[in-house]
């Protein structure tokens, strides 16, 4: 499982990159690794199916969910991270 970070343009974590290039790293860096399940924000879905090939390439679906704090955009909600993980973890979609 891929977590994707959330837009952070003021950021330091890889900030100003996008979510293509986020999974380029992990490709180059570790290329026999494969991911059954990439997970992003909703804000994500803005990439289209450039988003959902690259997710491919790493062998996995990508799925997308509202994962933001709703106060603080770029920030990870907790309880909605919880509820993604569950549901991705109890639909055995991971090997």
């Amino acid at each position: 499982l891929v977590l994707l970070n959330l837009d952070d343009p003021a950021g330091d974590e890889l900030a100003g990159t996008s979510p293509m290039h986020h999974l380029d790293v992990i490709k180059r860096f570790a290329p026999e690794l494969k991911f059954d399940v990439i997970l992003g924000d909703i804000s994500l879905a803005r990439y289209g199916e450039t988003l959902v090939d690259k997710a491919r390439e790493l062998g996995g679906t990508l799925q997308m969910w509202d994962l933001a704090q709703s106060t603080a955009r770029n920030y990870h909600d907790g309880e909605k991270l919880s509820l993604a993980f569950r549901h991705i973890f109890d639909g055995e979609r991971v090997r």
